[in-house]
């Protein structure tokens, strides 16, 4: 039967059956093992029930043409049984008062519905009189709602995902809508464009306001409001800042840094390092932390190799968006996947590592081909090894990563008290000559900076500032495998958290400070401004459109869905996306399998993330990127909007078309 042809009725009223005909007879057995599971089907299936039973009839001595029409109800059933449609549960009651009845009791009707498919109807008299037909309205109401409550419970113990609420099944009404849809546009408007003229209040306020006008139009109960912020996201992100912080302070980026001109073999292969280190930075220390910290120092190594900027600038953004996608901590929206979707670090890492590696290889190929030329005649042109390569410790030393002041001590400021024949201390800087009194046997400077470089207070302070990088690394360490452990990522970042801060042994402050409090704001304005859109019913309108043609089973589903991400991306942000389109994503691929439900997510991670190398304005990071080489003092560069596009649109769709069927093949 799998290559018969479909059939759009179930029997055929043409050719009545009749008991005895001049048709042969067939085998009894097969025949009656066939209609007696298709007795069990009609109880869900009443379209089949007539011809169902009309078979039966003919159980005894079954004959051809009986054969033939139990096969056209096999070919109904293959062709028109179970419409494809979303797992939506869907009820309708009706009542019939029975005040002209004999008895007056009223008629109970209702019938569910599973996407399009019938499973469940009744209609039957009610058991008591109904003064009212509200009364006997209201009792059917009832009895429906007590199906819908027990089919819910047999599709839970079955293993079925949760249904869609009945929240998302309609518009809400066309007030709440309109309001709505002006709030979020004020958001979209104000907090996804960079610079806004008449409403120059930042970000973060402007996602406060349309968090406002949410509860100001009653979109949404203040209470409501203040349950759409969801604490576990806003835990872990600042978790992740403040290892970050500790990071930085411990030279992990100075490290790093240093790996882009060991050993450098020219303009081409420095490209490639800058690849690879801001991928796998972000990977691990959010994609935004690492292009702030790597900017300035890509910028400096460009200018002394006397190198153009711009295809190490894009490099660094392109790349540290790509190597973000591989974790749940490498970006803000995988934070929000990660949390909503409860897949482990581990198997979030696994599913999309590889798509990560090549991604960022193809990334690297097509800046080379792109650039091949202007790398080729800079390496001719660059100054002669002398006067680049004589100091490379020193200029990648004394480059200072983050503006802000260290409350601990670090090796750049160990140098320079040496050299300045001063020290740190904690009651203030310990001059020289008040130790030269102290040491005996020594006439003049040089015997005090002996001291000073071999005493015993130098070899305390340096090894006192090795041992504490190795405990920041310890724990950063610790909290990575914990994430692989599948403890409670939210609480496992804010414990490492802490337990830096008490590894640092002195007030907190100075590092809590640099904390971004402002994106944390930004977060909770925009949870309650999604949420309040979300209860228009707009989005679930247009993914209800959308949905049919992005089936997460089919090669030309998982196109026009990337499609979406990428558009949607680029235009309302990614973060926003994610929380548009996420629950309703993975709902949609839920309905075919649980092993579904994970590779949209997978897919959604990946594709929002790449989609931000589009454009400008589709990342934080590449804003920052951008702002930073502009507002460089000595190394200031322009990257433009189409500059950067011209790049962008190709590195996206090939990115994202190279790592979907990893993606689809690993999860």
């Amino acid at each position: 039967m799998d290559g018969a042809k479909d059939v759009l009725t179930p029997m055929s009223v043409s050719n009545p059956l009749l008991p005895v005909d001049s048709t042969p007879t067939v085998d009894p057995t097969q025949y009656r093992k066939l209609v007696g599971s298709l007795q069990y089907l009609a109880f869900t299936r009443p379209d089949i029930s007539f011809v169902v039973n009309k078979l039966s009839q003919f159980m005894h001595t079954p004959r051809q043409s009986h054969w033939q029409a139990l096969k056209r109800v096999l070919r109904y059933l293959k062709g028109m049984g179970v419409t494809d449609s979303p797992l939506t549960l869907r009820a309708f009651s009706d009542s019939g008062w029975g005040w002209v009845n004999v008895g007056g009791r009223s008629t109970t009707a209702y019938i569910l519905y599973l996407g399009a498919n019938i499973i469940s109807w009744r209609s039957s008299r009610q058991k008591t009189v109904s003064r009212s037909s509200t009364e006997a309205e209201y009792k059917a109401a009832a009895n429906a709602a007590a199906e819908i409550d027990w089919v819910q419970n047999l599709l839970h113990e079955l293993g079925i995902p949760p249904l869609r609420t009945p929240q998302e099944l309609g518009m809400a009404p066309i007030v709440k809508v309109v309001l709505g849809s002006i709030a979020f546009a004020v958001f979209w408007v104000l907090a996804v464009f960079p610079a806004v003229p008449f409403m120059p209040i930042g970000r973060t306020a402007r996602s406060l306001l349309g968090a406002m006008l949410m509860v100001l139009f009653q979109v949404l109960k203040p209470d409501q409001a203040y349950d759409s912020i969801n604490l576990p996201i806003l835990g872990l992100l600042f978790g992740t800042m403040v290892v970050g912080i500790y990071l930085e302070r411990a030279d992990i980026f100075k490290y790093l840094g240093t790996l882009l001109t060991w050993k450098s073999q020219g303009p081409k292969d420095l490209l490639c390092r800058v690849c690879l280190v801001s991928a796998v930075s972000s990977a691990f220390f959010t994609n935004d932390t690492s292009c702030v910290v790597l900017t300035e120092f890509v910028l400096k190594i460009a200018r002394q190799q006397n190198l153009p900027p711009r295809p190490f600038l894009l490099a660094l953004a392109s790349s540290s968006n790509i190597g973000s996608a591989a974790t749940p901590i490498g970006n803000p929206q995988n934070l929000v996947i990660a949390v909503q979707s409860k897949i482990p670090f581990g198997k979030f890492l696994l599913g999309i590592v590889l798509a990560m590696v090549v991604g960022s290889c193809v990334n690297a190929l097509i800046l080379l081909c792109m650039f091949w030329k202007v790398l080729s005649v800079q390496k001719d042109e660059k100054e002669p090894p002398t006067e680049v390569i004589n100091r490379p410790e020193e200029d990648v030393n004394s480059h200072r990563f983050s503006p802000a002041t260290m409350s601990h001590l670090t090796s750049q400021d160990l140098n320079e008290a040496i050299n300045s024949h001063t020290f740190p201390g904690r009651s203030g800087r310990i001059d020289v000559n008040a130790l030269r009194n102290r040491v005996v046997g020594l006439g003049d400077a040089n015997g005090t900076k002996d001291v000073m470089e071999n005493g015993p207070l130098h070899k305390f302070a340096k090894w006192k500032l090795i041992l504490w990088k190795i405990g920041v690394y310890v724990i950063t360490l610790g909290m990575l495998v914990c994430f692989l452990m599948e403890l409670d990522m939210s609480w496992t970042a804010v414990t490492a958290a802490m337990a830096l801060v008490i590894l640092d042994f002195k007030d907190a402050r100075p590092c809590l400070e640099k904390v971004s409090y402002s994106r944390l704001i930004f977060f909770c304005g925009m949870f309650v401004t999604v949420e309040g859109f979300n209860r228009t019913g707009i989005p679930s309108a247009i993914w209800n459109f959308v949905e049919p043609y992005a089936k997460i089973d089919q090669v030309s589903g998982i196109a026009v869905l990337a499609i979406v991400i990428v558009v949607l991306s680029n235009l309302a942000s990614n973060v926003p996306t994610v929380l548009l389109l996420g629950s309703r994503v993975a709902a949609a691929a839920a309905t075919i399998s649980p092993e579904k439900e994970k590779k949209a997510w997978l897919i959604l991670a990946w594709v929002s993330t790449v989609a931000g190398n589009l454009s400008l304005l589709g990342s934080a990071a590449i804003l920052i990127v951008c702002e930073q080489a502009r507002r460089s003092q000595n190394y200031g560069y322009n990257l433009t909007f189409w500059n950067h596009l011209k790049f962008g649109v190709i590195s996206t769709i090939a990115v994202t078309a190279v790592g979907l069927p990893l993606i689809m093949f690993i999860a």
